[in-house]
């Protein structure tokens, strides 16, 4: 992603948390299921979970799903 370093540990990392979210193999996580399990684990808070399902809609793709793990914190600080 243009703009976006990341290290190569945090790279796997994230690669990881998509492939297992991607219990289909199909490239798109469904922001339910495990995603939604992921979200709860991190004690969010229902509206920001709520938000994160409304602008996302049927499913990430793995660029999508990158970037919510990276706003979610800032949005919790907000």
């Amino acid at each position: 992603m243009e703009g976006l370093t990341l290290s190569e540990a945090e790279q796997r990392y994230y690669c990881d948390l998509f492939s297992y979210c991607d219990t289909e193999s199909t490239k798109k996580v469904a922001s339910n299921g495990r995603v939604l399990e992921l979200f709860r684990a991190a004690q969010l808070p229902n509206d920001v979970v709520m938000q994160v399902m409304q602008k996302c809609g049927r499913g990430l793709n793995k660029k999508c799903f990158l970037l919510v793990k990276l706003v979610i914190p800032y949005l919790m600080t907000c």
